[in-house]
């Protein structure tokens, strides 16, 4: 009898060099990760049109990486990144209406 899969076919973890910065400063988070996600698609909503997700993300990890290198504990780095990505997006296009 043969199995429905073989035991190489299983997902695999990737190593931390293939994990993209987003994905490696999520990690840093743990288990509040999520909640950063929740907030980039309220972010994806909120900007449709104007910003696209690829620069979500890469402004949201500039903020991460320097709420990260600054903090003690992560409680509240989501509430804070989603709040400075957002000022930051709303600059931007500011700047670019002008």
């Amino acid at each position: 009898m043969t199995t429905a899969y073989a035991p190489e076919e299983t997902a695999r973890v990737p190593r931390s060099d293939e994990l993209t910065r987003h994905e490696r400063l999520l990690s840093r988070l743990g288990e509040r990760g999520h909640l950063l996600e929740a907030q980039l698609r309220a972010l994806d909503r909120e900007f449709a049109g104007t910003v696209s997700r690829s620069r979500i993300v890469s402004a949201s990890d500039d903020v991460l990486e320097q709420l990260i290198a600054q903090a003690r504990f992560t409680h509240f780095v989501p509430v804070l990144a989603y709040r400075y990505t957002r000022e930051r997006l709303m600059a931007q296009a500011s700047r670019a209406d002008a």
